[in-house]
């Protein structure tokens, strides 16, 4: 493997296996999975051992335990993208494009399927535009049309996946959006409600779908597209239907929140302005008790005559001053009660 992994000398390669006597077999099986080593050159991009295992005798239709070419494995993974070497290898496997493996995909199915990674999303497109500029749209639509086991041509995949670059690609080289797989869902009826509307109108572009879906013979597959995006729309309605919901809830258990909050301040409050009202009566007392002082501790003016045939009375300031000081007692012990 590491002949795969390192940066050896090619030329060292290819002079030590075609010089050597013992005739290796070139098609031995490497891993569990049966791939050989061309499979493994090719997925590693090693484009000069590629060359030098076929100079060698070695198959290049060499299938694995699923039925996968080394093209196949080739865009299965980044290493050629990460080296740029797809090209190169593409035309030296040209003849292998058009295999499909255990599950009857083809390439095209593979690169779909690499789009439906974060980490292979831009391999996928790399793969896809050298795939479309080799064949310059001379590919045949038979090919590129499909259906694996599922009924999933490439679109299907490359919508499933919301892979807008790659399903612009594949209605270039003449996909279809008018083949139902085995659900009976055309490639638009499979995109997430997400991205329904960008690749609804992708589809149904005058250059890659409308003309198709007009003829007469498409109507019942028109008809079924018309009830997949009538499911959508509801699907999509449903869904802003329990957000607002949603958010309602949450508006309404902030407002409970908050009249808690309230609840739990009112007491306090109260409290507080209780104080307040017994801090103005006592003042108001305060007052009352220093008038009481002052008129007490006044100094006499001067004596005052008697109104004529008037009694005179001579314990009259005493009175008034037990009266008050009653009044006052009687207010001190409602004021502590309180």
């Amino acid at each position: 493997m590491s002949i795969y992994l390192n940066n050896v000398d090619t030329e060292g390669f290819i002079f030590l296996f075609v010089c050597d006597s013992t005739e290796p077999e070139w098609n031995l099986v490497l891993d569990k999975k049966g791939c050989a080593a061309i499979h493994w050159a090719a997925y590693f991009g090693r484009k000069n051992y590629l060359d030098a295992l076929i100079l060698c005798g070695a198959n290049k239709t060499a299938l694995n335990c699923d039925k996968q070419t080394a093209l196949m494995q080739t865009v299965m993974g980044t290493n050629c993208f990460e080296l740029s070497v797809f090209s190169p290898i593409l035309q030296t496997l040209e003849t292998t494009v058009c295999l499909v493996d255990a599950n009857g995909r083809t390439v095209l199915h593979h690169i779909a399927l690499t789009a439906g990674s974060k980490s292979g999303i831009c391999a996928a497109e790399y793969y896809m535009g050298i795939f479309e500029g080799f064949f310059d749209g001379k590919m045949e639509k038979e090919f590129v049309d499909r259906q694996d086991l599922n009924g999933d041509n490439a679109l299907h995949i490359a919508c499933r996946f919301e892979s807008e670059a790659i399903a612009k690609s594949l209605l270039r080289i003449g996909a279809s959006n008018c083949v139902l797989n085995r659900d009976g869902k055309l490639a638009e009826n499979v995109v997430p409600v997400t991205s329904f509307h960008v690749f609804s109108n992708l589809l149904h572009s005058e250059k890659v779908g409308l003309k198709e879906l007009q003829k007469p013979q498409n109507k019942v597959l028109i008809a079924l597209s018309v009830i997949g995006t009538r499911e959508i729309l509801q699907i999509n309605h449903q869904m802003e239907t329990n957000q607002i919901s949603q958010k309602t809830k949450i508006v309404q258990e902030e407002l409970k929140s908050a009249m808690a909050q309230v609840q739990n301040v009112k007491p306090e409050l109260e409290k507080e302005l209780s104080k307040n009202e017994l801090l103005k009566q006592m003042k108001q007392r305060l007052h009352e008790l220093e008038t009481i002082r002052d008129l007490h501790c006044a100094p006499a003016k001067g004596p005052v005559s008697p109104p004529p045939h008037a009694p005179v009375r001579t314990s009259g300031l005493a009175t008034l001053q037990r009266e008050l000081s009653a009044k006052l007692a009687r207010s001190d012990r409602e004021l502590l009660k309180r």
